[in-house]
């Protein structure tokens, strides 16, 4: 299933793939230096967001509804007890 997910940008997309996994893009990253080769499995923010609170709401969303692996851009893959500890860190929408 895709659905809109903004935040990293207002046209961001993300594939459910089904059996608890999805492609989030650039929704988040992981590990850090080039391509995310240093401290795997942690996530991070990407280069940029247009609009932090709504990646967290986007995150939240996707862990809330089952996906459990996540597959990005930039490094991971990520579980989703680090996604969500990634997402409760961003601020929530003004």
């Amino acid at each position: 299933m895709v659905r809109h997910t903004p935040g990293h940008t207002k046209g961001s997309i993300s594939v459910e793939a089904g059996e608890g996994e999805a492609l989030v893009g650039d929704l988040v990253a992981s590990g850090i230096l080039i391509g995310g080769v240093v401290r795997l499995g942690h996530a991070i923010r990407p280069p940029f967001e247009d609009d932090p609170g709504a990646v967290r709401e986007e995150l939240l969303r996707l862990v809330d509804a089952g996906v459990e692996r996540f597959y990005m851009g930039h490094g991971g893959p990520l579980d989703a007890s680090e996604v969500r500890r990634h997402a409760e860190a961003l601020a929530p929408r003004p």
